[in-house]
């Protein structure tokens, strides 16, 4: 039938392909549907595994105490009977200091800055006798906060220094108040004259001095160790895709070996140093009241650029290995078990979980955590894993250079 001058079969197009094999396209996207999601569940369950029961493994984190005060001082016995009442699986586990070990609060400071223990607390010298004169009445002036101090590091991994360290400090310390006024109450109660001084030192016989390593107030904090270690990754990925299609466009792995390489070397080196400002211009400017100096800024923006260029190695050269398939699985993969060994202290995952200290990630938050509180924990680990990781990745990627070359002299 002819309708405007069009025939019923010029009005239906013809077919330009092969037909629709709807049973394999069927189970080939059911196949696909079940591995991606798959590939999803081990990883979360992975992730979510490292916290579980965390807080019964409390414990194995350890807050330094030490006397500066007489032995059997009153202070001091209170915050050692108050540190037995709350040992539990839950709460840190408190070491009793030797005052020969850590002479001055300096060198316990440090102690607690070069990771050796998550938080401390020390008696002052002294401290014992005036709270006994005020409350007997021998002295008419006392200064509570003159009796016990703490030191933390609130930057090093902050939601678990905040929620458990400085927690568990902040809780010795309301304990050890209540067992010092339990025992100091008859003494009180005894002297004919109760002055108003002693009364008030009765009543808050300490006030502990807070010493943070690293104050950061800004709640952003909490994307150094987590958003900015999987951006890291992710970004070089976005760019080597669209790279590595473009340089196949336009022959670049049809030039001589060394051009093609040392291009894209150079190529990989500015990028990955440019795209290092990215993380740390963005923790830069949004410190809020964080102290960090310039130089800190720079050291920042060296150890990222260092790690970035190493996951750009690696991605560059399973990009070129692996069909995109399996290349877009190992990179999800590779996201995940990165991630989840900067999430949380190793001390509170299982045993199993501390294998992560051989992932990159792991190695360049540790560095990052020493920039920022001027420290030197664990450098002799973290710097030889992480230039083992460069080794692997410069020879991994030029495996997968060498492989383009050849793909490409096929297409010739």
């Amino acid at each position: 039938m002819n309708r405007g001058g069009v025939t019923e079969q010029q009005a239906v197009a013809p077919r330009t392909g092969p037909p629709l094999e709807a049973t394999k396209f069927t189970v080939a996207t059911v196949i696909l549907a079940f591995s991606v999601l798959l590939l999803f569940l081990l990883n979360q369950i992975y992730m979510f595994g490292s916290t579980f029961q965390q807080a019964s493994r409390s414990h194995d984190l350890q807050i330094l105490l030490v006397n500066y005060d007489s032995n059997d001082g009153p202070i001091w016995n209170s915050l050692v009977n108050a540190s037995r009442a709350l040992q539990a699986a839950t709460y840190p586990t408190i070491v009793i200091g030797n005052p020969t070990q850590y002479p001055d609060p300096a060198s316990l400071v440090h102690s607690v800055q070069e990771d050796h223990y998550w938080g401390a607390l020390y008696v002052h010298p002294g401290a014992s006798d005036r709270f006994s004169a005020v409350v007997t009445g021998r002295i008419s002036s006392y200064n509570a906060s003159n009796s016990i101090s703490y030191v933390w590091n609130e930057l090093r991994y902050a939601a678990i220094s905040l929620s458990v360290i400085q927690a568990a400090l902040v809780e010795l310390h309301t304990a050890a108040q209540g067992i010092l006024q339990a025992s100091t109450a008859r003494t009180l109660i005894e002297q004919p004259n109760i002055t108003q001084t002693a009364l008030s030192a009765y009543l808050t016989p300490l006030q502990a001095v807070e010493i943070n390593l690293s104050p950061s107030p800004q709640a952003s904090k909490a994307f150094y160790n987590t958003v900015i270690m999987a951006m890291a990754i992710v970004q070089q990925n976005v760019f080597l895709i669209a790279f590595s299609g473009m340089s196949t466009k336009f022959g670049l792995f049809s030039q001589p070996f060394k051009f093609s390489a040392g291009l894209y070397i150079i190529v990989g080196l500015a990028y990955t140093f440019v795209g290092a400002l990215v993380p740390t211009v963005c923790m830069w400017t949004f410190r809020e009241g964080w102290a960090i100096s310039g130089s800190q800024f720079v050291e920042t923006w060296l150890v990222i650029w260092f790690a970035m260029h190493i996951y750009y190695q690696l991605i560059d050269g399973t990009l070129a290995l692996f069909p995109l398939q399996v290349y877009s699985h190992l990179l999800v993969t590779f996201v995940f078990l990165n991630v989840t060994s900067t999430i949380f202290p190793v001390e509170l995952s299982a045993g199993f979980y501390r294998w992560g200290q051989s992932l990159p990630a792991f190695e360049v938050l540790q560095l990052l955590f020493n920039i920022w509180s001027q420290s030197s924990v664990r450098l002799y680990q973290s710097l030889p894993i992480l230039f083992s990781w460069w080794v692997i990745s410069a020879s991994w990627s030029i495996a997968g250079l060498i492989k383009r070359r050849k793909d490409a002299a096929q297409l010739l």
